[in-house]
């Protein structure tokens, strides 16, 4: 009998960038800027209702390849909204040698992997420098589709290898043949990260208990346990901190200390104070009461992201020069959806970004354990314990079993 495991699978459609070897300092750099896109992102999106689920690790993975291709003041707003500086401060190498070290294995309960696909035009002459620096540092291979001639054939191309690559969490990025018809290139880059807790959830404690949300009161599943657990404490919030086999890859849940308060108390949720204490989690016993829950979520990013700074990158000035030098390219549209199921086991989740590019104009408990019951709207993410990287991020309104 194979062994039952629970699942997070990201995927980003994107161009692509640049990686070799890796010097230390670079890779921090890129964690670094990875973490400020996704607290950059998150407080972008939190204006909107309900449950909230993104890979910013995706996201902000494929944005960088992109970056690649892109040259002048395109690049420039890019590094800045993607957590640089400036453009000068963009280490493709580095970034490229976080993800693989993200990729390397780990324990028996714990894999995370990451697979290249970039889908061009059948009519679109690529640079040659840029397929093959995709090829070696993605292993990205080409696939040459018609956008234009045969959009639903693109279509379900794109679609079949995302759902083989997302275990069929994502059946389809694409929702329709018209959302590509006429584009020019695809990069679709898949996260897949399959884990079991470190010490699972009993099913017989799991019990309904009232969830605050904010339409109203609503009993909902609950699982318990008492354990040692990371805890830490802020002005606005209490968190724990919960691992996955073997411990490099964590659960952080981070629940305001009053019910209501989810919207004040996210301000405290930079990147700035994170960098000062994602390591200052104190190993405290603790009586953990955790709703399970299920969610599906959908967005479309472009407007967003040209909120937090790169516009040009979506005009017909943009600049990617660097991938075909005889036509102007620009991204028209990025897509992301999300699913997420965590419950006694572990979490199984699935995501999905599309960027589409067309033609431009031009440890045990102790006798009196810390209590932290998540009975109202709380913010939860998923952390690389080796480089501190935040790879999921989510707000849960209703934990709601969809």
């Amino acid at each position: 009998m194979p062994r039952t495991v629970r699942r997070w699978a990201f995927c980003s459609v994107m161009l692509a960038c640049t990686w070799q070897p890796v010097a230390q300092a670079g890779e921090t750099r890129a964690a670094v800027a990875v973490n400020r896109f996704a607290f950059d992102l998150y407080a972008e999106l939190a204006s909107t209702k309900g449950n909230l689920f993104f890979s910013p690790l995706s996201v902000a993975s494929a944005l960088s390849m992109t970056m690649a291709g892109a040259r002048g003041t395109t690049l420039e707003q890019m590094a800045r909204t993607l957590g640089y500086d400036s453009a000068g401060e963009v280490d493709h190498d580095a970034s490229g040698g976080l993800q693989r070290k993200l990729m390397a294995p780990r324990s028996e309960k714990i894999e995370l992997n990451s697979a290249n696909r970039l889908y061009a035009d059948d009519t679109l002459a690529l640079a040659h420098d840029f397929t093959q620096l995709t090829r070696k540092v993605y292993a990205a291979s080409v696939g040459r589709v018609g956008f234009a001639r045969a959009p639903e054939a693109a279509r379900k191309a794109i679609n079949g290898w995302v759902s083989d690559e997302t275990r069929g969490r994502i059946p389809s990025l694409i929702d329709s043949a018209a959302a590509i018809a006429g584009s020019r290139l695809v990069l679709v880059n898949a996260v897949y990260f399959d884990g079991e807790w470190e010490e699972r959830f009993s099913s017989e404690a799991t019990r309904d208990l009232t969830f605050h949300a904010p339409k109203g009161a609503e009993p909902r599943k609950f699982m318990a346990s008492d354990a040692s657990l990371g805890w830490l404490e802020t002005e606005s919030f209490t968190a724990i901190r919960k691992a996955y086999g073997g411990g490099t890859m964590v659960l952080e849940v981070y629940l305001p200390k009053t019910r209501g308060a989810l919207a004040a108390a996210s301000s405290e949720l930079t990147a700035q104070r994170d960098s000062g204490q994602w390591r200052r989690f104190a190993v405290l016993p603790v009586a953990l009461k955790l709703p399970k829950f299920k969610l599906s979520w959908s967005g479309s990013l472009g407007d967003t992201l040209q909120e937090m700074g790169m516009p040009l990158a979506f005009s017909d000035a943009a600049d990617f020069s660097a991938i075909a030098r005889t036509e102007r390219l620009k991204i028209d549209a990025v897509e992301h959806k999300a699913f997420v199921e965590v419950d006694e086991r572990g979490t199984e989740a699935a995501a999905a970004t599309g960027v589409v590019m067309r033609r431009a104009t031009t440890v045990r408990p102790a006798r009196d354990p810390r209590q932290f019951v998540a009975d109202h709207p709380f913010v939860f993410l998923i952390r690389d314990m080796k480089s501190g990287v935040i790879a999921f991020m989510g707000r849960i309104e209703d934990p709601r079993l969809d």
